[in-house]
């Protein structure tokens, strides 16, 4: 033990005191100064995850707003549904420049713009497929744009496992209950003989409960990590709801 501080001890023992205080003063100040450095740096990588997050939060407003509207559509085509599509489409394109510097998302969205475009152009046919091609590839727009901005890798397990949640799980699952109220209007028009639709009801409802199996475990490991977020999702009878609906 010696050894190793013998080296200090010896240098201390040959220095005066105002130059000890002085030597022990600059050690003093270079420990400080690198804590200091890291606990700068540390912050501003956080400052920039946080900023991050809220353009991803945004541009989720926006293509959430795409993704309803692109289903009403779907569901009932009238022209100012595709009005307020077109209105949307305008909006996110107002922030391209955020898109593109920020998120990296300049490719998914001129993807799914062209898809979208093609379902309000006038006079242009719009298919079932084309319709599911569309809000396909919106679905995956809000799931890209959630990675890129991170939300989706908090590293808060509870706050991870809700924004898989909000930002994947959701989405996908209200696309799948869409695409089911579709085609069983499309079976009423069809009639008795709608057999590629009975077939294609079998699947999305096999979609749909796997959907909702992912949600209720993601809200079961939040719940468990931050038992506070089960108290709040509590309705006014103080009882929390023992299943999502099916």
């Amino acid at each position: 033990m010696f050894a190793v501080f013998g080296p200090g001890t010896r240098l201390m023992n040959s220095l005066k005191y105002p130059a000890k205080f002085g030597l022990i003063g600059f050690l003093i100040a270079v420990v400080v100064s690198v804590l200091v450095f890291e606990l700068v740096t540390n912050s501003e990588k956080t400052i920039a995850f946080t900023e991050k997050e809220l353009v991803g939060i945004d541009v989720l407003k926006l293509t959430r707003h795409v993704l309803e509207q692109a289903q009403k559509l779907r569901a009932t085509p009238p022209m100012t549904t595709a009005s307020s599509l077109a209105g949307t489409i305008r909006s996110i394109d107002d922030v391209e420049n955020t898109l593109v510097d920020t998120l990296n998302l300049s490719q998914a969205w001129a993807s799914s713009k062209k898809q979208l475009e093609g379902l309000i152009a006038p006079g242009q046919a719009r298919s079932g497929q084309a319709f599911d091609e569309a809000i396909g590839s919106v679905v995956q727009l809000i799931v890209t744009t959630a990675d890129n901005s991170y939300l989706t890798l908090d590293p808060q397990l509870d706050s991870y496992y809700l924004m898989d949640t909000v930002a994947t799980q959701l989405p996908k699952l209200a696309e799948t209950a869409a695409r089911i109220d579709a085609v069983v209007r499309r079976a009423i028009d069809v009639g008795q003989s709608a057999s590629d639709e009975r077939r294609e009801l079998i699947v999305l409802a096999a979609t749909l409960r796997d959907a909702v199996d992912g949600i209720k475990r993601n809200l079961t490991i939040a719940d468990g990590f931050n038992p506070a977020l089960g108290s709040n999702s509590r309705g006014a009878g103080g009882s929390k709801p023992d299943s999502l609906p099916t």
